[in-house]
């Protein structure tokens, strides 16, 4: 990497961690979008709730993320198509929001609506309006 592309990428970091503090939850982070969401953060050295509900996958990804960054990253198996999946990672993420060196940042998987049966569509908007209301109100 030269000097420019290290400075660049220093920048960067702290930008990141300007805007997001010290630790991020990314929800959908197992697959697509939300994986990507976790490895750029964890790569700009931001610590990370990992949330998705397919528990055996988040923890391989958040121990590579771990491993490879040096972040702390801790998993939330929960399926926010549910209030109480919704409410159990609020409640689990809402103390680490107090204070500026506690602050925490929310990042949210945005996934399109496909040839779904409307019960899963229903659950999208789920995870994608109610959980990031919710989620987002409770600061």
């Amino acid at each position: 990497m030269s000097h420019q592309s290290t400075r660049a990428f220093i920048r960067e970091r702290a930008r990141l961690r300007e805007r997001y503090g010290p630790w991020g939850v990314v929800t959908g982070a197992s697959d697509g979008i939300g994986r990507g969401f976790a490895a750029c953060l964890a790569e700009a050295g931001v610590n990370l709730v990992l949330a998705a509900r397919r528990k055996e996958i988040l923890d391989d990804v958040a121990n590579g993320l771990a491993r490879v960054h040096n972040v702390q990253v801790e998993t939330m198996p929960v399926d926010l198509a549910t209030r109480p999946g919704v409410d159990e990672l609020v409640a689990r993420t809402r103390n680490r929001g107090r204070g500026p060196s506690h602050r925490i940042g929310r990042l949210w998987d945005v996934r399109a609506v496909r040839d779904a049966r409307l019960d899963e569509e229903l659950g999208m908007i789920d995870v994608n309006c109610r959980a990031v209301a919710a989620l987002s109100g409770r600061r």
